[in-house]
């Protein structure tokens, strides 16, 4: 791939994370929350494997793997490291593999992100920007030579709580807006709606989110057009009370499948 068009393509996959971003995050703060918030004992790594149903009724009963995601945890309890893996790599020969490493100041806030593609050969830093609080007001993406080539902005309520999320395209395509998220919260400080707007104003999706004992557990999607989706979490523990399995349904059936493989720090 010659240097333009793996520019063009990191311009293509950071506008699409930053959209991958705003649709799953369900924490209310920013990233790197990926479903590590909340562990209890001293985690060291986590391997997580995704997993879809087969739906040749050959294989009925039997699931393909999607992705692979290693998380390694620093001495504080937060991401120092994650590395994603796209499976089978017959499917997404030139993006199997990237790895993003975090970085955090004294103070412990995250600071900023390099990111690694190694099926492309390329290398971005997301970096972050804060308000008078303290808190992130914005995530800018360079690129290895130092171009901006995205942006998304946080605003939040009066209880440091992200009120609303925008993204915006590369900057190099205009650097509009694309999308707006706007979120609510109950008195545990979990994201109860999330609306989701067009460039124009316009709500194209409503979800409504449940919680039992801190977990996500249930999501109802009003879309404007279109069925409202329902889909439901079940979770499985280990002894020291992390899940290390989870199954996900839409609508009663079952789409999808996450195991956990979680090493802990020995004492």
């Amino acid at each position: 791939m010659t240097s333009i068009g793996k520019y063009l393509f990191a311009v293509l996959r950071f506008t699409f994370f930053f959209l991958l971003l705003g649709s799953i995050s369900l924490f209310g703060q920013v990233w790197p929350s990926k479903g590590i918030s909340n562990l209890k004992g001293n985690v060291l790594q986590i391997r997580e494997t995704t997993m879809t149903p087969v739906k040749s009724k050959k294989e009925l009963g039997t699931c393909d793997t999607n992705s692979i995601s290693i998380y390694v945890l620093n001495n504080q309890g937060t991401l120092s490291r994650d590395t994603f893996i796209i499976w089978p790599f017959d499917i997404w020969p030139s993006m199997d593999t990237s790895i993003t490493e975090y970085f955090y100041s004294d103070s412990g806030l995250l600071i900023s992100e390099h990111y690694c593609d190694l099926g492309n050969d390329f290398c971005n830093d997301n970096i972050y920007e804060f308000n008078q609080n303290g808190r992130p007001s914005a995530v800018i993406v360079y690129s290895a030579k130092g171009d901006s080539i995205s942006r998304m902005e946080f605003d939040y309520n009066t209880d440091g709580l992200e009120v609303e999320r925008r993204i915006y395209s590369a900057f190099v395509i205009g650097g509009n807006l694309l999308y707006t998220y706007q979120f609510e919260y109950n008195s545990n400080r979990e994201i109860t709606s999330r609306r989701y707007f067009t460039a124009d104003g316009k709500v194209k999706s409503y979800n409504i989110f449940e919680y039992q004992n801190g977990l996500y557990i249930k999501s109802i999607v009003d879309p404007t057009k279109g069925k409202k989706i329902i889909e439901e979490i079940s979770y499985v523990f280990d002894e020291v009370g992390n899940w290390v399995s989870k199954t996900s349904r839409v609508n009663g059936k079952i789409t999808g499948f996450v195991t956990r493989e979680i090493i802990y720090k020995k004492n």
